[in-house]
C-alpha cells in the first residue's frame, strides 16, 4: 500500500492601516526597517520592490474565512453574526461582535459580553468594520 501526503494550504495574509494616510493595506509580507537610522518602522510590500510603512496596531491576520458576502475576514474586524442551536433554521441569536485570537482558534467576542463564539456554530457573518476604523 502506498503512502498518501495530503497537505492543507492555507492563506498567510496580513492587512494594517498605512501610517500617514491611514487606507488599508493587505500584503504577506511584513518588514521592520529604519530611517535615517534613526527609528524603527514596519512596512508591508504591495509590489516587487514597493513598501508602504504601516502602524504597527493595526496589524491583523487573516482568519482564512469569507463572510456571506465573500469578503476576506481578518482579525480585529467587527461583525455581525447568526449562531446557536437554531441556527440552521434562521431562529438563533443575532449578535454583534470582534474576531479575535484566543486559545489558539479564531473566535467572535460579543460585544459588552463575556461571551466567546466559535467559527464552528456560527450560520451567517457579515463583516461590518473594523476596531481601528
Amino acid at each position: 500500500m502506498s503512502e498518501v501526503n495530503i497537505f492543507i494550504m492555507r492563506e498567510i495574509l496580513f492587512k494594517a492601516k498605512e501610517f500617514n494616510g491611514g487606507e488599508w493595506v493587505e500584503s504577506m509580507t511584513l518588514a521592520y526597517g529604519t530611517i535615517k537610522r534613526k527609528r524603527d518602522w514596519l512596512f508591508m510590500q504591495v509590489g516587487d520592490v514597493v513598501y508602504r510603512q504601516i502602524d504597527p496596531k493595526t496589524v491583523c491576520q487573516f482568519i482564512n474565512r469569507k463572510d456571506d458576502k465573500k469578503v476576506k475576514i481578518f482579525e480585529s474586524d467587527k461583525v455581525q453574526i447568526n449562531y446557536g442551536r437554531h441556527s440552521l433554521e434562521k431562529k438563533g441569536l443575532t449578535r454583534t461582535g470582534v474576531v479575535i485570537y484566543e486559545d489558539c482558534s479564531f473566535m467572535v467576542k460579543i460585544d459588552n459580553s463575556e461571551v466567546r463564539v466559535p467559527f464552528s456554530i456560527i450560520s451567517k457573518i457579515e463583516i461590518i468594520g473594523n476596531i481601528h476604523d
